[in-house]
């Protein structure tokens, strides 16, 4: 998945980053593929069925500015 939610600078860490119920973000695979472009790998539990999200919370990471992030999703 890749996504921007504008430019989270260096605060940005996986810890940012929420699955629903049935998924595992992959320990260290958030990758910074430009300032407003990261990767991250999510996968699938055993036996998981159903639609999945990843999102961020509104305030759980800053810009290079020290401004509040945005919130977002996606499934």
């Amino acid at each position: 998945m890749v996504n921007s939610w504008g430019s989270p600078g260096a605060s940005f860490t996986d810890s940012d980053i929420q699955v629903s119920a049935g998924l595992t973000l992959v320990a260290g695979s958030l990758t910074m593929v430009d300032a407003t472009h990261y990767t991250a790998t999510v996968t699938a539990d055993d036996g998981f069925t159903g639609t999945g999200t990843v999102s961020l919370a509104a305030g759980s990471y800053t810009d290079a500015a020290l401004n509040l992030g945005l919130a977002g999703s996606d499934t």
